[in-house]
């Protein structure tokens, strides 16, 4: 049995869709330099989050559970593009790339896994669900409006992977 400290469930880009939001934290540390603190994510750690569950006292069983549901699940595709920040670019904590298209089915996936995952006693996010690619987390929310932060709001790049 093996047990996580902080587990969640997640769509990993394919490779080369991970390779692509390289050029995203290129752009993005040219107009975030003068903003320190951020850490930046590395590339096997970027994922679409679908639940976060937190303590996993049994990883076996959630996987099994979770696979079963994922195969019966139709693919779809996914396009990342636009850019964002948590809770918003003025006090920016997260940096982020959202889904630019396919948010119906990947919306429809989070909401399937929770309903398997409720089964064996995790909770429900009240939150809504804003799937995105986190870029780089900032110790905390930042206090100042920044030019930085104003210019990574406007920035906005798309990429898509292939099988």
């Amino acid at each position: 049995m093996t047990a996580l400290r902080r587990g969640c469930l997640a769509v990993v880009p394919p490779p080369a869709v991970l390779r692509w939001t390289e050029s995203a934290v290129d752009a993005a540390t040219s107009a975030t330099r003068a903003v320190d603190g951020l850490r930046w994510t590395r590339v096997e750690q970027r994922h679409l989050t679908l639940q976060f569950l937190g303590p996993v006292p049994d990883a076996a069983e959630i996987e099994a559970a979770v696979t079963e549901c994922v195969r019966a699940f139709a693919p779809f595709s996914v396009c990342l593009g636009g850019a964002g920040a948590f809770p918003n670019a003025r006090r920016a904590s997260v940096l982020w790339i959202g889904v630019h298209e396919g948010l119906d089915p990947l919306a429809a996936l989070a909401e399937q896994v929770t309903r398997v995952t409720a089964a064996l006693g995790y909770d429900r996010d009240d939150r809504p669900h804003r799937p995105h690619v986190t870029l780089a987390r900032a110790g905390r929310a930042r206090g100042r409006p920044s030019g930085a932060s104003r210019r990574w709001r406007r920035r906005t790049w798309r990429g898509r992977g292939r099988r």
